[in-house]
């Protein structure tokens, strides 16, 4: 329900005011009936805020840039004949019993993720210069 006054002029000065209002002690109101929520809970329970949805895709994030940066912590890095894709190079390293943790390939370069130091001077020392080469794809491949 809202409540509407007449509005009456604001240029009398305080005595006529004063006077006027003596007068008369009525005041004209009128009444709108209109619904108003007074309860918000009748919506349904709300799953989440904005803010603690955010705040979740922060912590996430954080997380997520931690796990990545362990799974490199320990790398061979290698350069890549142009043809060779993941599928091949994952099939070359387990046919090695090369077991890595995790593979990513930025262009010709191959990054390749291990637990230890000890993993890493192993496979350094298997993957030698003339593996993932032209040479190496064609032998295999053609």
């Amino acid at each position: 329900m809202k409540l509407h006054y007449s509005h009456e002029p604001d240029h009398l000065s305080m005595p006529q005011h004063q006077t006027q209002q003596l007068s008369s002690r009525t005041v004209t109101v009128h009444v709108i009936d209109e619904p108003q929520v007074s309860n918000l809970n009748h919506l349904g329970p709300t799953t989440e805020t904005t803010s603690t949805l955010t705040l979740k895709q922060i912590r996430n994030r954080k997380i997520n840039r931690r796990h990545r940066a362990n799974r490199y912590r320990y790398e061979v890095i290698r350069h890549v004949y142009k043809h060779f894709n993941i599928r091949q190079i994952k099939r070359i390293l387990k046919s090695m019993d090369i077991y890595y943790v995790n593979i990513n390939m930025v262009r010709h370069t191959l990054f390749i993720g291990l637990k230890n130091q000890k993993l890493v001077d192993e496979v350094e020392k298997l993957l030698h210069d003339r593996l993932f080469t032209e040479r190496h794809y064609h032998r295999l491949y053609r």
